[in-house]
């Protein structure tokens, strides 16, 4: 996929790539890719759960259990989401690349430039994470290690790992394949989880920048004219404008109908998760003792309000660029022109009038009033567990 634009998206060809959902790899290595990551995460699970086989039942175990069980159950609903949608995946981005093909002013390639740089941004972002996530896990594991060399004692300290797990062998004994096979299901997990939001980050900032053009379009379609002469030569070219401001936001909300129905049931699901995932993390934070054993609580924490906060935020901002459209059509000099000239703004008024916005379950809207509205049900959650304990 080569295009103007196409260094932009560079990074998350990459991040996807690692993981087998860029739609535009060979078939054969893909299906390796995706077994195998498929199977990393599932043991991980598996070997959590076996810790009920082992341990007690009681409810701090079982939300300690729940505290990583969960991300990785949302990493894998996107993961198998991606790869049946993998062919929708693809025409958005050869929607991409036909519209950053049509632009026809530098003005216009600037806008698109500037938001494909803030997706960009986030994926570089996600990129850290998902790479920087586990060496921290490792460096504190390796804590022990770490003060055996810098304060000696008669013996060396004991290592402990902070996920609990069950491989039903001696944990010190094989203390470094057991880091090793977690580190690995980590960083796959890492990888599924950032590089389909990024991807989905980068689908949102073309939505807007095809939003901002088209309000460019139509706020500069009306610049030569004039309230009392009417020229037909400048007749013609506001039309031809208004035109090309309709089509180009009739491709973005065309783009962005597709990108939603594409993960729509996704979303719900994922709803569900992040709010459990959130409140059992939270009550994992609160209960923990010790720094170190709470790093790790408080670190999840931290990354559930991000996502949800970055999520919800993106969606605000679809929906404020739509909306924007709308106002900046009213502020146009739509007064100066000839009755069909009208007709023709009042009907792209009329499609504006609804926004574009991601509805879930019918309910949800994914905006900063949803995000609010998430973290409220996972406090509200959180309080009734705590409650109980």
């Amino acid at each position: 996929m080569d295009f103007g634009g196409s260094r932009y998206y560079t990074l998350n060809r990459m991040m996807l790539s690692s993981v087998g959902l860029w739609p535009y790899q060979k078939a054969w290595p893909i299906r390796i890719q995706r077994v195998s990551c498929i199977t990393c995460v599932v043991s991980w699970i598996i070997v959590q759960l076996l810790t009920f086989t082992t341990f007690e039942y009681n409810l701090d175990l079982f939300l300690q259990i729940l505290t990583y069980t969960l991300p990785c159950l949302i990493g894998i609903l996107k993961y198998i989401t991606c790869c049946v949608k993998i062919e929708s995946m693809r025409k958005l981005m050869e929607m991409i690349k036909y519209d950053w093909n049509t632009l026809k002013s530098r003005m216009e390639y600037e806008i698109i430039q500037r938001y494909a740089y803030i997706g960009a941004s986030y994926t570089q972002l996600f990129a850290v994470l998902s790479y920087i996530s586990p060496l921290l896990i490792v460096f504190i594991h390796f804590i022990p290690n770490i003060l055996d060399l810098v304060a000696p004692l008669n013996q060396s300290r004991p290592h402990q790992l902070l996920i609990l797990s069950e491989y039903f062998v001696n944990s010190d004994e094989y203390f470094y394949p057991i880091l090793l096979h977690m580190i690995v299901c980590l960083f796959i997990l890492l990888a599924i989880l950032m590089s389909t939001t990024s991807i989905y980050v980068a689908y949102i900032q073309h939505v807007c920048g095809m939003f901002e053009i088209a309000s460019y379009r139509i706020e500069h379609a009306l610049d030569d004219y004039e309230n009392e002469n009417f020229i037909s030569t400048k007749c013609c070219i506001a039309y031809s404008r208004i035109i090309d401001a309709i089509d180009i936001h009739r491709r973005a909300i065309e783009f962005f109908e597709l990108m939603k129905d594409t993960f729509v049931i996704m979303y719900f699901f994922l709803l569900l998760l992040g709010v459990a995932s959130l409140t059992v993390n939270l009550y994992h934070a609160v209960i923990t003792q010790g720094f170190i054993e709470n790093i790790f609580p408080i670190v999840n924490v931290c990354i559930h309000l991000f996502y949800f906060f970055s999520v919800n935020y993106l969606g605000q901002k679809v929906l404020d660029h739509s909306n924007n459209f709308l106002s900046r059509i009213y502020n146009c000099k739509w007064y100066a022109t000839p009755l069909h000239v009208r007709k023709l703004i009042l009907f792209i008024m009329q499609r504006s009038l609804k926004n574009c916005m991601i509805l879930i379950g019918g309910i949800y809207i994914v905006s900063l009033e949803g995000f609010a509205m998430s973290l409220s049900t996972s406090m509200s959650y959180f309080m009734v567990i705590h409650s109980t304990r």
